[in-house]
């Protein structure tokens, strides 16, 4: 980059002109469509028909319930020592309401 031996504010000057240009973009009106009409009809019907399982989370959901009920009865025996693991499996019983009553929403 050269140096502008001149007024050091020329260069400010030029750089902020510069950077205020705001360049002319023009879309033309059938942009859309002359993209749309290059995309090949297969790779648009894989698309539409690619949709997820909405089953698959339930079942999930289901499972993690069921590994919280039985992590609750493994630390059952612990209920009335108290300490960290009657916290834990408290939490873990608020986890399975909670996950409970969202499966029996939805």
């Amino acid at each position: 980059m050269t140096r502008n031996a001149g007024d050091p504010g020329e260069f400010e000057r030029r750089l902020d002109r510069a950077l205020e240009f705001r360049p002319l973009v023009a879309i033309p009106e059938d942009f859309a469509m002359r993209v749309a009409a290059q995309v090949p009809a297969q790779v648009i019907a894989s698309r539409q028909t690619a949709a997820a399982d909405p089953s698959v989370g339930h079942r999930t959901a289901w499972i993690v319930a069921a590994m919280l009920l039985l992590a609750i009865f493994v630390l059952a025996p612990s209920a009335g020592v108290g300490g960290t693991r009657r916290w834990v499996e408290f939490a873990l019983e608020i986890d399975f309401v909670v996950l409970t009553l969202w499966l029996g929403l939805h």
